[in-house]
This record gives structure tokens, C-alpha cells and sequence, in this order.
């Protein structure tokens, strides 16, 4: 494996890393104790923000040398060329983690008023745990199926939902800084989804897909400071995992592009030996 893919993926947990404690350092910082209101121009809000703008600027510019330097292959076996049965370990932890999250999902909710709701969300999540699974066991037998189509769009979906659910419970909310991370970590990881399906559907993105990719893995884990339940925190880390391990595949699956001169050059050629 290239040493570079591996930093990829370490980099984004790093940057993640960093940012949780950022996160957890404005969430003791930037609000009324009292009020629970946002205190303005707080240095601990400032940083926070300044580090997220610089991570993002770092991820599209890693994305803008993938754009311009690299190419990748058409499908998810192909282009997340990586395999090896330590993947299988990590897929299956994560769909663990998952499943896990579905269940606690189900004892928080016992007995309460959106027991319906937090049921749906157990269901989707472990489903989603075994999406990624699936999806990594069509990755490693090198073989396109439907089952791979099927497992690719569970996620999307699952964010989808997640994200509306979200929006319902803090629609009334008027300080956004409570769960815009949250927000932001599940709209970067439906994208990455969304990128990813791309390539089980034969629809490559390299450069959207990587800056995706590195994105969901910094915003999940720094999210995961925030004051929310156990279940959710266990969901956001399983995913961040498997992204961060995509990220690594996905750059290790990279090809160079030819220069300029010698893609005009290659027809030529061909004609020429004709």
C-alpha cells in the first residue's frame, strides 16, 4: 500500500482528533451558563472556525491534485482496489458498531414519546452497518452484483432521514451552534455516500469522493464531542472509521495521468504500429 494513501486517511482522523477538542473546548467556553446563548466573538468559537475553514481548504486542495493529477478506475472493486482480510475485520467492527448503536438506540428511547421514531433510526442504523459490509465483501470478491447497489444506497438514505429528523427537533432551536456540527457531519456523510454509490453504479467521481470522504471523517469525529447520546456518538466513530478506511483505499487505487503531449501522442502511435 502507498505510504501517502495511509496518510490520507490518518491525516483526516487527525484533523478530526484536533477538532473534537476544539469543539469540546467551546462547548465549556462559548455559551451563557445560564441562558445557554452563544457568547459573541468567543476565541474558543473563532478558533474553532478558523480550523474547520482550514481543514476544508486542505481537503479541496487535496482534491484539486486528484482532480488534475490522478484518475481512478470506473467501479467501487475497482477503484477501492485495496483488499486484504484486515479490511473484513475492520467492515465487520463497524457493522458491529452499528448494530450496537441500533440497539442502545432502542434502550434510550424506551417508554418515551418518539419510541416510533428512535425505532425506524435502530433499524436504519444496523441496516446501514450491514450495508457497509456488504458492500466491502462485493469489494473484495472483485466481482460488480445488485447486492452491491443495494448496499451502497442504504447509507445515503439512512443520512437522509437523519438529517431530517435533526432538522425536526431543533427546528424551534435558535442557537444553530448547538448542532450545526452534527448537521454539517451528517450532510458530508450522506455526500461521501452519495460518491460512493456513484461507483457501484459505474459513475466516478475521484476528486468529489475524496474531498467527501476526508470531510465526513473530520466533521463525525468532531462532532462526536457534542452532548448526545451514546448511541449516536458509537454511530458517528463506526462511520468516521469506515470513511477514513475508504479514503485510504480510494487514494491507493489512484492512477497518474499521462501528460498532455503524450495522451496526443498515444493515438498516433496506435496508428502508426497499425
Amino acid at each position: 500500500m502507498r505510504k501517502y494513501a495511509i496518510a490520507s486517511g490518518l491525516l483526516a482522523a487527525g484533523s478530526g482528533i484536533v477538532g473534537f477538542f476544539l469543539r469540546q473546548n467551546e462547548l465549556l467556553r462559548a455559551f451563557e451558563p445560564d441562558t445557554g446563548l452563544p457568547v459573541a466573538g468567543n476565541a474558543s468559537t473563532v478558533a474553532l472556525i478558523a480550523y474547520t475553514l482550514l481543514i476544508l481548504a486542505a481537503a479541496a486542495g487535496f482534491a484539486f491534485a486528484v482532480k488534475t493529477r490522478f484518475k481512478s478506475k470506473d467501479t467501487y472493486s475497482d477503484a477501492f482496489a485495496f483488499r486484504g482480510p484486515h479490511l473484513t475485520v475492520i467492515a465487520g467492527l463497524c457493522a458491529a458498531a452499528l448494530a450496537a448503536s441500533g440497539v442502545m438506540c432502542l434502550l434510550e428511547a424506551r417508554g418515551g414519546a418518539d419510541f416510533r421514531v428512535q425505532a425506524a433510526i435502530a433499524v436504519l442504523t444496523a441496516a446501514s452497518g450491514a450495508g457497509l459490509l456488504g458492500l466491502t465483501m462485493s469489494s473484495l470478491s472483485g466481482k460488480g452484483s445488485k447486492l452491491s447497489l443495494i448496499c451502497a444506497i442504504i447509507p445515503e438514505l439512512f443520512f437522509t432521514v437523519w438529517l431530517l429528523l435533526l432538522y425536526r427537533r431543533n427546528q424551534t432551536n435558535p442557537v444553530r451552534l448547538e448542532y450545526a456540527f452534527q448537521a454539517l457531519a451528517i450532510v458530508s456523510a450522506a455526500l461521501s455516500s452519495y460518491f460512493t454509490t456513484g461507483y457501484a453504479f459505474g459513475r466516478p467521481a475521484p476528486a468529489l469522493s475524496a474531498f467527501c470522504n476526508a470531510a465526513a471523517v473530520y466533521f463525525l469525529i468532531t462532532a462526536s464531542a457534542d452532548p448526545i447520546p451514546l448511541s449516536q456518538r458509537l454511530a458517528f466513530i463506526a462511520f468516521a472509521v469506515f470513511f477514513a478506511v475508504n479514503l485510504i483505499r480510494l487514494t491507493d487505487g489512484l492512477e497518474f495521468k499521462l501528460p498532455k503531449h503524450l495522451r496526443s501522442a498515444a493515438p498516433s502511435e496506435e496508428k502508426a504500429s497499425e
